[in-house]
């Protein structure tokens, strides 16, 4: 007769990527929309489950978000359409774009060991380099920046260190300064801006 069969269970685990989004000048996370494309530079659409990650749906939308936490999982991506890359569709103001990010997507990327991207905005900056005429030894002072479109006020400023001031509509610094005749503006929208010395030294 027949003896007792042996049971086997057969689980598909479903592929899985994760991205992380960080600030590429303070590593702080960033929440901003993404495409996924295929290795035909198809934008792939998915739908978002409860649990805020993503499922591959034909249904589904082709933008998708990283969390508060920068973070964003997307499962269930075939393995015939590999390689995948991430192609970053929104970015807030004062940040380049990022470019396409490659994610070689493989059979053991799976929910519990996802493969893991790493992509950071580095944010846009302008320096200003202050030098004497004549000796072309740097040179102190102070500035006020100004859209070249209008109303002509001085743009507001957080100072992160001497020379170095971050872009902040709530911050307090209107003239900022140079430090060994260099000063460097981060966050600063894309734009066409007026620089006015305020301090002139001596």
């Amino acid at each position: 007769g027949i003896g007792n069969p042996i049971k086997a269970e057969i689980v598909n685990k479903p592929t899985a990527m994760e991205l992380d989004k960080k600030d590429g000048y303070d590593d702080k996370p960033m929440a901003v929309g993404f495409k996924v494309l295929d290795k035909d530079g198809k934008a792939m659409k998915f739908s978002k489950l409860e649990s805020g990650e993503y499922k591959y749906s034909n249904e589904g939308d082709e933008v998708i978000h990283t969390s508060d936490d920068g973070k964003l999982k997307a499962m269930y991506l075939p393995l015939g359409n590999a390689p995948y890359s991430f192609e970053e569709v929104e970015k807030p103001a004062g940040y380049g774009f990022a470019g396409a990010i490659k994610a070689e997507l493989k059979d053991e990327n799976t929910y519990e060991k996802p493969l893991l991207v790493s992509v950071k905005n580095v944010p846009l900056a302008l320096e200003i380099l202050k030098v004497d005429g004549k000796t072309k030894k740097p040179l102190d002072a102070g500035f006020a920046i100004m859209n070249e479109s209008g109303d002509k006020k001085a743009l507001r400023f957080i100072k992160v260190s001497d020379g170095v001031y971050r872009y902040d509509e709530a911050g307090k610094e209107k003239t900022v300064k140079t430090s060994g005749g260099k000063l460097q503006l981060l966050y600063l929208p894309e734009g066409n801006y007026l620089i006015e010395e305020t301090n002139v030294p001596r």
